[in-house]
């Protein structure tokens, strides 16, 4: 075997066995159900001071609801629609805005067709919870009078969950 050739494969092997020996479980952050209800009323408060009845859906980093929120008054329909928001900014670990400006800006309307089929939306009003630059869960609101009025909501609870990490750190 050349030596080249010969470097490469047991190279291969040893990175294997180290991963091999890393062993069966891993180790996670993510949030608490605690830390998801306070989120979510931060939300729900935040939305309801303007005067808009809303649905706040908080997702922990594995895309599991830990919290759903839902204001008297708000549309049928926000509370799923939150939930959407909150995964997209999960799966594709930004604000679901910043996905609803691309697709606009490249009028990629086949995107959203492929995210509405997997269960997200390309709609302003979610957010990644990000905590020592990992993406430790996300929230979802939905029911403002448009995007960008979900989306300060969405901020504003976003200010909530960085006070609570922050006291956690």
């Amino acid at each position: 075997m050349r030596p080249l050739l010969k470097t490469i494969v047991l190279f291969s092997i040893t990175s294997l066995a180290s991963h091999t020996q890393a062993g069966s479980l891993i180790s996670q952050t993510t949030i608490s159900l605690d830390f998801s209800l306070q989120v979510a009323k931060a939300g729900i408060d935040s939305c309801l001071k303007n005067g808009y009845s809303t649905s706040v859906a908080i997702l922990d980093k594995n895309g599991t609801l830990k919290a759903l929120l839902t204001a008297d008054g708000a549309f049928l329909h926000s509370a799923e629609v939150s939930r959407k928001k909150a995964y997209t900014s999960l799966s594709r670990q930004l604000p679901s805005h910043l996905v609803e400006n691309h697709i606009k800006q490249n009028n990629d309307y086949n995107a959203a067709m492929n995210f509405n089929m997997a269960g997200m939306s390309t709609w302003g009003g979610g957010m990644p919870i990000v905590f020592n630059e990992e993406v430790v869960g996300a929230i979802g609101i939905s029911g403002a009078p448009g995007g960008p009025k979900d989306v300060e909501c969405a901020e504003a609870a976003l200010e909530i969950a960085n006070e609570l990490l922050e006291k956690d750190a």
